[in-house]
């Protein structure tokens, strides 16, 4: 049998280690995708240690990285992208002032804060932003096309306009829903999405807002695609058992952050890598975020988000006093959880040593049944 998953993206065994920001790098991509498994460059700030908010010096960082994980491998891999709304009175602004793309500036927050918009108020979001429009996606698009990407991985908002140039572009696309409702994935099936990314509430990062397991939303992703497309699971991914039973209810496919930041390769601290080893599932925090949830192993500033949250402080509070996304890279990437968090899956408990991600894609493609492979 020909896994339908390791054939769209040209690999070995469909195993894709998880867009993670500043935490992915061209040696982790490389070396997952060395190992047979798909390795995918995060949309923000990949290899750096700081946020460019310049988007022609972002796209041109991003470009070198892309290039020095070629060097690395000559297998495939791919970039994250995530198309945010553009405000259309910001667009005629820039149009009459004749700003440029390359003095355009973005802040993570605000595009946070731009696709929850689409979430909460499509009316509104409709009137206000042109969701076809992206000055950072449309040069990631021209750097795929460049360097010879085939495949990215698509998260958040569902817009189909978008798959639409993907595909025009030569793209596959691999669709990650920030949350698995079936209706979404069912437009995004409808829309042309190639898979679907099923991401339940095990994961690390910006958990979805339902609160349902990753075990429990993975059969009905399986029933929501009908055959069409091949179904990845998501969250809590981390070794061979987690493999099997995600391909026992359907998967064809394993996305896995977590097991990842727990290798030789990793760009996470070093004080965080043994943490994952030391603390289990039940012993890691969770508090509000604008979001919905965000998880974090425990240290100082985590430790003060749970007291706010018992508190009843509001989420926007909340987050405000984590630092905002830099929180992550605060605590993950310099490992300082006075300033930041370190926010890992529920797998943890069965991550017991730090090891080379080729042994970790190993372990995982052993739990894939061989007529499933």
């Amino acid at each position: 049998m020909t896994n339908r998953v390791a054939q769209l993206l040209g690999v070995e065994k469909p195993i894709i280690q998880a867009s993670m920001a500043y935490l992915t790098d061209a040696k982790l991509v490389a070396a997952v995708s060395n190992a047979g498994g798909f390795g995918i460059l995060g949309s923000v700030a990949p290899g750096q240690d700081y946020y460019e908010a310049d988007v022609a010096k972002n796209l041109a960082l991003m470009q070198k990285e892309v290039q020095a994980t070629k060097d690395l491998t000559d297998k495939p891999f791919g970039l994250a992208v995530s198309p945010r709304p553009v405000l259309k009175r910001q667009a005629v602004t820039d149009a009459t002032s004749g700003a440029s793309q390359s003095e355009e500036k973005t802040k993570i927050s605000d595009i946070a804060k731009e696709v929850n918009k689409l979430k909460t108020d499509t009316a509104q979001a409709q009137r206000d932003y042109d969701t076809t429009q992206d000055p950072f996606t449309d040069g990631q698009i021209k750097i795929a096309q460049a360097e010879g990407i085939k495949v990215v991985l698509y998260s958040g908002t569902l817009i189909p306009a978008w798959i639409d140039k993907f595909h025009a572009a030569g793209l596959k696309v691999l669709f990650r829903p920030t949350t698995p409702y079936a209706p979404i994935i069912k437009d995004a099936v409808q829309a042309g999405a190639d898979a679907i990314v099923v991401t339940g509430f095990d994961e690390g990062g910006t958990v979805p807002v339902n609160v349902v397991g990753t075990f429990a939303a993975l059969p009905l992703a399986v029933q929501a695609v009908a055959g069409k497309v091949p179904v990845i699971a998501a969250g809590g991914i981390v070794d061979h058992t987690t493999a099997q039973a995600a391909f026992a209810l359907g998967a064809e496919g394993l996305y896995v952050g977590t097991a990842f930041l727990a290798s030789d390769e990793s760009r996470l601290a070093a004080n965080i890598k043994q943490a994952i080893i030391d603390y289990d599932a039940e012993e890691v925090l969770m508090f509000r975020a604008p979001n919905s949830y965000y998880r974090s192993l425990p240290g100082e500033l985590p430790n003060k988000l749970v007291a706010m949250d018992r508190d009843g402080k509001s989420a926007d509070e909340i987050w405000q006093a984590a630092g905002d996304y830099d929180a992550l890279r605060q605590g993950m990437l310099f490992g300082d959880l006075s300033k930041g968090i370190a926010s890992v899956g529920l797998g943890i408990s069965l991550i017991h040593e730090i090891k080379s991600s080729q042994a970790i894609v190993d372990d995982l493609y052993a739990g894939i049944p061989e007529n499933k492979r």
